[in-house]
């Protein structure tokens, strides 16, 4: 359900063109990585903990709509390499998201 939602609004694509953290193009996007902590947050999980939760808890990761997911180190690793410079660049591609989710709802009628 939760990625279902994103790939839709094509968040997962805007994440990639907006937020440069890797050095390397192997392994997973930075996509992948966001979007993860985000479904950790929307189930309910603690940052490393909630993680394997997610990679192995086959009713979480149907209900997420994932199967493979970066463990807990990688994505440790990833987050630690975070700079106010990537909050930027994150914050600029959440204002992208939600523009795009502005123009997609219908007009509400008063």
């Amino acid at each position: 359900m939760f990625y279902a939602t994103a790939e839709p609004l094509e968040i997962p694509q805007t994440l990639d063109e907006q937020v440069e953290v890797k050095k390397r193009e192997s392994g997973y996007p930075e996509s992948e990585h966001i979007l993860t902590l985000a479904a950790n947050a929307f189930v309910g999980g603690d940052y490393q903990e909630g993680l394997e939760a997610l990679r192995e808890d086959e009713a979480i990761q149907r209900a997420n709509g994932r199967m493979d997911l970066p463990d807990p180190t990688t994505a440790g690793d990833f987050y630690r390499r975070f700079t106010l410079g990537h909050l930027l660049q994150l914050n600029r591609a959440y204002g992208e998201i939600e523009r795009r989710v502005y123009e997609w709802r219908p007009e509400v009628e008063h």
